[in-house]
């Protein structure tokens, strides 16, 4: 068994599917149903990289109701046989991916049974109505701390509510910017836009 792989008592074992086959570097219509997409080297890269990924991918039959998620397994390619230059000589066999459901059980099957009931009521968060300013604060930060959120809208509705106290400040600091502020006015913070 290898590293990640689980045992299923119960249930359908997975599909281990073996695949051998040819990527031909030209198109061959006796050997090709359709053409290729790829050269064989781009093929090669992208079934090395499936199969050191260990990352399930989805694969589609087109003659099989085999389709489904596979992890690519026991790897061999084999390049430019005798008479078949370029060509890519693949074998693996493709392994079900199935996702793992933890389900976690209790102490005993009677606990287990009663419905649970909670007599708290669940607390939320209130929004501070006020904020003090702290050194190197912004008004996206004050946002995202209150709110939880920083953006636009968000930083623009705190300034609107503390238009006239923030203007004052700027005016006897020479701010630049309408949105600068300093350390230790107090906010007020409206409802969340």
């Amino acid at each position: 068994m290898g590293v990640g792989e689980v045992t299923r008592f119960g249930k359908r074992r997975q599909r281990r599917i073996p695949l051998s086959f040819l990527w031909p570097k030209h198109y061959n219509p006796t050997i090709c149903v359709r053409r290729p997409h790829v050269t064989p080297y781009v093929a090669e890269g992208r079934l090395k990289k499936w199969a050191e990924d260990d990352q399930p991918v989805k694969v589609a039959f087109s003659h099989a109701p085999l389709n489904g998620l596979y992890t690519l397994r026991d790897l061999v390619i084999e390049r430019d046989r005798p008479g078949h230059p370029g060509d890519l000589w693949v074998s693996c066999e493709l392994v079900e991916y199935v996702p793992i459901r933890v389900v976690k059980r209790g102490a005993s099957k009677a606990s287990a049974n009663k419905p649970k009931t909670s007599t708290r009521k669940p607390v939320a968060k209130k929004t501070p109505t006020t904020y003090v300013v702290k050194a190197n604060d912004s008004l996206s930060m004050i946002a995202k701390k209150v709110w939880g959120e920083g953006g636009k809208k968000y930083y623009e509705a705190i300034w609107y509510a503390n238009r006239a106290l923030l203007t004052q400040y700027q005016r006897a600091r020479g701010a630049r910017n309408k949105y600068t502020i300093y350390a230790g006015i107090k906010l007020k913070i409206p409802k969340k836009p």
